[in-house]
């Protein structure tokens, strides 16, 4: 008598190592929803072509959701809290800040977030590209405004 297949339909597909790699960014995303792309990659030691691959396989298959463009990608889970109507936690709470002060500047946001200016700026840059925030100016007299209005939790 053969033995049983322990595998899912999934994993018989293609072959055991591209399933187990799956699993492990699938597992992945869901423990760190809103992950970024740069982040995903260092996290499980992958290069560009294997994380490019699999991730548009699982999102192809509806295993996760893609929110925002090009490098300013964040990952989550097909069905997750962290983020509501399209927005995460970190871009819902730079939309809350700026929905409560429209036209803050750099430097008070970043005392808000309590963040440094160089950490500031990867969270701007992903917020405006996915249409979250309109930045209005450049370098110290930017100013920054909701660009969507604010839904409820």
């Amino acid at each position: 008598m053969p033995p049983t297949n322990v595998f899912t339909p999934a994993m018989v597909r293609g072959n055991l190592q591209d399933s187990l790699l799956r699993a492990r960014l699938h597992d992945h995303i869901q423990s760190h929803p809103g992950i970024s792309y740069g982040s995903l990659r260092a996290a499980l030691m992958l290069g560009h072509q294997a994380a490019d691959f699999h991730l548009q396989v699982l999102e192809r298959t509806g295993h996760i959701r893609v929110l925002g463009k090009g490098k300013f990608r964040r990952f989550y889970p097909q069905r997750c809290a962290e983020y509501h109507d399209g927005v995460g936690m970190l871009d819902r709470l730079l939309l809350e800040i700026a929905a409560r002060s429209p036209g803050i500047s750099r430097q008070r946001l970043a005392e808000e977030l309590g963040i440094g200016q160089r950490g500031l700026d990867i969270f701007i840059r992903g917020s405006i590209a996915s249409g979250i925030l309109r930045e209005e100016g450049t370098g110290e007299s930017a100013r920054y405004f909701p660009n969507r209005p604010m839904e409820p939790a």
